[in-house]
């Protein structure tokens, strides 16, 4: 285990740039100079100034944001971190991966990225249990190996010459792989005195039948509730107390009412089960807490406006449009137009004077490909944001984070695969800004896209100015829902030549009535309208049956039963949106 802790503070990015021998670029705003984590020839590190008085520095060369920071830790340049870093290791010693705590109990899990930097998961690291050179040394010598809920006091423990290791994540996360490990061994499991300790130790003890030679479950006596070992032994217990109620403990054996493991694939009777009552949006009726979201519009329509100030009432814990929102920390990637954020963030200050706040939302303002560079922006964003990971992360817009083209299955797929990754590193909404198609009905480029997304908004302008955005399809609410609002001008300073600088805030507006000239067929089902685009798409010559069938298995329909793709073709019949001809289908009207 490795303590780090807090100290200096980041410099601003024109300070940086200077330090590092670099140019700054004051017209842009950004500086660039040789990264200092590679024989750098040609300066390819680009270094810009974030919010809440952050800097980002990005290596288009390919170092990992933490190869970046360390080596301008190495001189000096970065603040150093603080809490805790606990590496897992295989028999050999090798560095499998590492569990990373912050102040408090925030963890997370990183493996090297084979460049200097680190992957900001352990998907594909191999199965190991905390301090496994020391666990195979003892299993030689013939030591009892104890089993603790946490790296921290294996660590305790080890501090006085026993044995003892752990599983990462925590309670609840003890896996059969693990288990392999202790092969041979004397284990004695001590939980913590709560709920999920005594079920992780049953869950351990349960596991380890038929690896290890005994198994013990030790409870601590006098432990005060929540406590652990390391609590025990703060309050006056001893190493030499611990291995005499170790040793006096029966061997653990299933209870006698189920008289078996317990199993790891649950099954939940009828009458236990009850809907999930957390919270599952991120702004109710609009976005979901967890997921995949998209936003799509024509071209300067408004549509970065209008997510902007919604992510900034999320900051805010601010009701949006009369809807509940799950306030917390916000990532807004500009990929373009960066300096019209700036100023758009300024509009919102001075219109709702918030001189004196300090909400957690964070401009990241620089270009990436997000398929190759997804890693590294998970690696900023859990190295500058704090404890506290983000409710939103915010990718605006797709077409100039895709180094690739967005009409090809296999490009938009990585896009997705990579907002996946994003998603599952903080649990969090990720909300994509696009363009529409050429015909303005759906948004551009693969259907796989629509397929993949949980929530999907239409956002028009219309002739007076008003912009209004429409739910196409959200998980769990009705579709069709309206939100309406307008931009209204604001001074936000005056430029070195003495101009007044101007921006626009979006203010509330009524919802426009229903065009009752405009055609409206039935509502569809997500699956029904992106089988719709897919022959949109085709354009007036429409597709065969064969044709239409596999452009809808490459968005992700009916792969597992071929007679779904025909009911959806009959839904969307009978619902008058398409009409089989001499040569195939078409959208009718």
């Amino acid at each position: 285990m490795k303590n780090y802790h807090a100290a200096g503070s980041v410099p601003n990015a024109k300070t940086l740039t200077q330090s590092l021998g670099g140019t700054w670029h004051d017209d842009s705003g950004y500086g660039t100079a040789c990264c200092p984590a590679h024989d750098d020839k040609k300066p390819s590190l680009s270094i810009s100034p974030g919010d809440m008085r952050r800097v980002v520095v990005h290596c288009h060369a390919g170092c990992g944001q933490e190869a970046v920071i360390g080596a301008l830790r190495e001189r000096g340049l970065w603040p150093q971190e603080s809490g805790a870093i606990y590496d897992y290791r295989d028999a050999s010693g090798t560095l499998g991966f590492q569990v990373v705590r912050r102040s408090g109990k925030n963890f997370r899990q990183r493996q090297p990225d084979g460049k200097g930097g680190w992957i900001w998961n352990a998907k594909g690291a191999p199965l190991l249990i905390y301090r496994l050179p020391e666990v195979r040394e003892a299993i030689t010598a013939g030591r009892t190996i104890f089993v603790t809920e946490g790296e921290k006091d294996a660590d305790r423990l080890a501090g006085f010459g026993l044995t003892a290791t752990c599983n990462p994540g925590g309670a609840g996360k003890w896996r059969a792989e693990y288990s392999a490990h202790l092969h041979g061994t004397h284990v004695v499991i001590l939980p913590d005195n709560d709920d999920p300790g005594r079920k992780h130790a049953h869950q351990v003890a349960a596991s380890l039948q038929g690896w290890a030679k005994s198994v013990r479950v030790l409870n601590l006596p006098s432990l005060r509730e929540k406590g652990d070992v390391s609590d025990w032994l703060d309050a006056g217990g001893t190493v030499d107390e611990l291995e005499r109620l170790a040793a006096s403990t029966s061997e653990w054996s299933p209870p006698p009412e189920t008289d078996e493991a317990p199993h790891t694939i649950p099954l939940i009777p009828f009458r236990e089960l009850a809907p999930e009552t957390r919270r599952r949006d991120l702004i109710r009726g609009l976005f979901p807490l967890e997921g995949l979201s998209v936003a799509w519009g024509e071209p300067k329509c408004g549509k970065s406006f209008l997510i902007l100030d919604a992510l900034l009432h999320v900051a805010l814990g601010w009701e949006y449009h009369g809807r509940r929102v799950a306030q917390g920390a916000v990532v807004y990637c500009a990929f373009e137009g960066q300096r019209g954020v700036r100023a758009r963030v300024e509009a919102f200050r001075r219109h709702h004077r918030l001189d004196d706040a300090n909400p957690p939302f964070y401009l990241m303002p620089a270009t990436l490909d997000l398929i190759g560079d997804h890693n590294a922006l998970i690696d900023a964003i859990g190295a500058q944001i704090g404890d506290t990971p983000p409710v939103a992360v915010c990718l605006d817009t797709l077409n100039r984070s895709l180094r690739g083209s967005e009409n090809k299955d296999e490009d938009m797929s990585a896009y997705i695969a990579a907002c996946d990754a994003i998603r599952e590193a903080f649990d969090c909404a990720v909300i994509v800004v696009h363009h529409c198609g050429v015909e303005g009905t759906r948004p551009r480029g693969h259907t796989s896209l629509t397929g993949a997304a949980d929530a999907q908004l239409a956002v028009k302008r219309a002739a007076d100015g008003r912009i209004t955005a429409t739910v196409e399809y959200v998980k769990d609410f009705e579709a069709g829902e309206q939100i309406a609002c307008e931009l209204e001008e604001v001074d936000v300073g005056i430029d070195e030549d003495g101009e007044t600088i101007t921006s626009c805030v979006v203010v509330p507006a009524d919802v426009p009535l229903k065009d009752a000239s405009a055609k409206d067929g039935p509502k569809l089902t997500k699956n029904q309208q992106t089988m719709l685009d897919i022959l949109r798409e085709a354009g007036p010559d429409g597709l065969t049956t064969r044709a239409w069938n596999d452009r809808a298995r490459g968005a992700g329909l009916g792969v597992n039963r071929r007679a779904h793709l025909a009911e959806l073709r009959k839904a969307l019949e009978d619902k008058g949106w398409v009409i089989e001809g001499d040569t195939g289908w078409v959208v009718q009207g």
